[in-house]
């Protein structure tokens, strides 16, 4: 082997070791924010199931049809488009 071609089969080699050092950084930080995403929206939907239980329902029992879940649905639904246009439109 000659002196370029063993330079370019070296820096060959180094250039794959080093994606492949890359690569297994990216896909060890995407499996943290999996976590993470995992984590806060299993907290969040507590939050809003303790919220249901405690302000809306008076840690009582709900009636049979009452639609506690479509209203607050509808309600975040809309407040949550006002709160993104008014997010656009600046």
């Amino acid at each position: 082997m000659q002196s370029s071609e063993y330079t370019y089969f070296k820096m060959k080699n180094k250039a794959l070791f080093h994606s492949e050092s890359i690569f297994k950084g990216i896909e060890n930080a995407r499996k943290r924010v999996a976590v993470y995403v995992n984590a806060e929206t299993s907290f969040l939907y507590w939050q809003i199931g303790d919220f249901i239980n405690k302000e809306l329902l008076k840690e009582s029992r709900g009636t049979y049809g009452a639609k506690i879940l479509a209203t607050l649905s509808q309600e975040l639904i809309n407040c949550w488009t006002k709160m993104k246009s008014r997010l656009l439109n600046t």
